[in-house]
């Protein structure tokens, strides 16, 4: 199996694009049943107790969520919580917020659990450094008008004012079917990206492990038959052009195509810490929240 590198620049990440599909036993969760998830801790030792996250739950029309959607989004946080290796967290619904609990953590891991987990590969038809020179939007409403609009003078007024430093309202709530501007991860660029051309239904399964040749914390990803094609047909259309990997509306990875392939799999390396990978695999492995979550 051959595989080809790329690389991206003021981000540096790397994507590996291994081609024709691979196969990878005892992974494959698509179409399949997930196991119940547990709460039970994998020892007799107690660990201290963790400080409860509160998260409210924000739809789309602003309407209550429904118990169904409730129930799946706690689902979710606790395979993720079995992913991760955080026994004993606990997930409890009330109305409309979830509260998290993670033994012996001050907040900061339960509030991981609840991010939205979203995937877009989406094209990128512009890249600069951000200059962050207008008003922030005051919310997901407002920065959606100003950041995913087809009009290119309302696109490069966007690109000038967005602050990356700042937090995004519309972050995990973008319109994959539209245009979108938005910040590198690591806050080095704003990017004007195309629609999504893959989401979370094309990832079959997704593991974080350390590459061995480049000595970082990557995610390996693999694509169902189906979105192995349309990716082929993305990086034909976009040879010596970015593609982005966006994670709930921030890019994660924007490597350079230097070819096409039939890629079965690719591997998405930006800035990860060992923690980071494994959460975006994660993220990626047991699927998106079925809405966003805000800490009250």
């Amino acid at each position: 199996m051959s595989s080809k590198w790329v690389r991206s620049g003021r981000m540096r990440a790397v994507v590996t694009l291994i081609c024709g599909v691979a196969l990878v036993t005892g992974c494959d969760t698509a179409g399949q049943a997930l196991p119940e998830p547990t709460t039970t801790p994998a020892s007799t030792t107690q660990a201290p107790p963790g400080i409860p996250v509160v998260l409210t739950a924000r739809t789309a029309d602003g309407t209550p969520p429904t118990p169904e959607t409730m129930s799946a989004a706690k689902q979710i946080i606790q395979w993720r919580a079995e992913g991760m290796g955080l026994a004993g967290t606990t997930v409890t619904i009330r109305d409309d917020t979830l509260v998290i609990t993670v033994p012996d953590d001050d907040g900061s891991a339960a509030r991981r659990l609840a991010q939205t987990g979203e995937l877009a590969v989406r094209p990128v038809l512009t890249a600069v450094p951000p200059t962050g020179s207008g008003p922030a939007a005051p919310d997901a409403t407002a920065a959606g008008i100003s950041r995913q609009s087809s009009d290119p003078a309302v696109q490069q007024q966007a690109i000038a004012e967005l602050d990356c430093a700042a937090t995004d309202p519309l972050r995990g709530a973008d319109d994959p079917a539209l245009p979108l501007v938005t910040c590198a991860a690591d806050g080095s660029e704003v990017l004007l990206l195309g629609p999504s051309v893959l989401d979370n239904r094309a990832i079959s399964d997704a593991r974080a492990h350390l590459d061995p040749q480049s000595n970082r914390h990557v995610v390996d990803v693999t694509f169902t038959a189906e979105a192995a094609d349309r990716f082929e047909a993305l990086t034909t259309e976009n040879v010596n052009r970015r593609i982005a990997f966006v994670v709930d509306t921030v890019v994660v990875s924007a490597p350079m195509v230097v070819s096409p392939t039939s890629a079965g799999q690719t591997q998405i390396a930006g800035n990860f810490t060992a923690e980071s990978a494994g959460e975006l695999a994660n993220s990626l492995r047991f699927g998106k929240l079925p809405v966003p979550f805000a800490e009250r």
